[in-house]
């Protein structure tokens, strides 16, 4: 054999070589991604119909990756690798946001497909007065809208607590909890703008913090006023303001991170005025650090417009609800007696 048939033979052998393993790697892509993974046999279809589908979520926020991530957990497609480089190679990525109910049995571009169109609904919720973050995390999370913690999650880059404003919103689900938060704040400060006026942010934050403790403490604007007088009195003698819905604030705060359900803080015992946190202000004497809930207009004009009065102390009337004010710490202690004592009443929103 002459030197040029030899290297003739030998370009043939690579490029034999070369289109086998082209061939192979073809077969692979198209064995690990355009078929789907195998479905369940027939027999375990009919024991268990609902190993037929899996379900995931797409948040708001997710990347691709953590989608094709939770595609092959749920065992959805074979290969995470492969199928982010197809997606991304045909210009797929980009997925809605949604709850999926996914058959099994879907190859690659049936998936795209079905990613690509959304699962989202609109639900609308009531952000009632008073509420806490935690709260309302809590309930958006029961609805489907965040993630839950998400929402709290954000209180660490900056004080959003007590400008989400009580209202009524229509949300999509699924949607991340900073989207759901700006929208919150814009409302916020839409209805406080010409309220605050020219206040300086130490000045809202301020006015916040009381209207937030007068939400949870009293009803009625002009008793809401009293109350202001009477916490701006405290602070003015450096008197402890010994609020209770403080101290709910802190139980709402460790029942939230503990994952236990928020329920009422009644009743508040004798070893919760001891619980450790900036917020107590039976421990602390001045406001808390900042608002322990998002308060309603009526709260924020009255923090605004503290009326001056002869009064230190107050408590509520468990069965009319109104609030009975008294000048002195003998009065109060007679006022107890007669409204509270006997009547299995806790100290939240009975007696400051």
């Amino acid at each position: 054999m002459t030197g040029r048939s030899s290297k003739k033979a030998l370009h043939i052998c690579i490029a034999a070589a070369g289109g086998g393993y082209l061939l192979l790697s073809a077969i692979f892509v198209y064995y690990t991604l355009l078929l789907p993974p195998d479905s369940p046999s027939v027999a375990l279809a009919a024991e268990q119909p609902q190993e037929q589908f899996a379900t995931i979520t797409v948040w708001e926020e997710d990347d691709f990756s953590q989608v094709a991530a939770e595609l092959k957990e749920k065992g959805l497609i074979r290969s995470q690798l492969l199928f982010e480089w197809y997606a991304r190679s045909t210009g797929r990525d980009l997925v809605r946001p949604g709850t999926y109910r996914i058959p099994r049995g879907l190859d690659a571009d049936m998936l795209l497909t079905l990613l690509g169109r959304g699962a989202r609904k609109k639900v609308t919720v009531r952000i009632p007065r008073g509420a806490t973050i935690f709260e309302i995390d809590t309930l958006l999370a029961s609805r489907h809208i965040i993630r839950p913690g998400s929402l709290v999650a954000l209180q660490k880059n900056g004080k959003i607590e007590g400008k989400l404003f009580p209202d009524t919103y229509s949300f999509f689900t699924e949607s991340s909890a900073r989207t759901v938060a700006i929208r919150m704040i814009h409302n916020f400060a839409a209805h406080t703008e010409k309220i605050f006026g020219n206040l300086s942010r130490a000045a809202r934050e301020r006015t916040l913090t009381i209207a937030s403790i007068l939400e949870r403490e009293v009803h009625g604007f002009e008793e809401m006023r009293t109350v202001a007088g009477i916490i701006e009195r405290r602070l003015a003698h450096r008197m402890p303001l010994q609020m209770d819905a403080t101290i709910c604030y802190i139980k709402h705060q460790q029942a939230f991170f503990a994952g236990k359900e928020i329920a009422s803080c009644a009743p508040i015992l004798l070893v919760d005025l001891k619980l450790k946190s900036p917020y107590n202000t039976y421990l602390n004497r001045g406001l808390p650090p900042g608002p322990i809930g998002n308060p309603g207009i009526s709260a924020i004009r009255a923090a605004l417009s503290p009326k001056s009065s002869p009064y230190w102390y107050y408590l509520s009337d468990p069965i009319t609800g109104r609030t009975v004010f008294s000048k002195t710490f003998d009065e109060h202690k007679s006022n107890k007696r007669k409204f509270l004592q006997g009547r299995g009443v806790s100290l939240y929103r009975g007696e400051h």
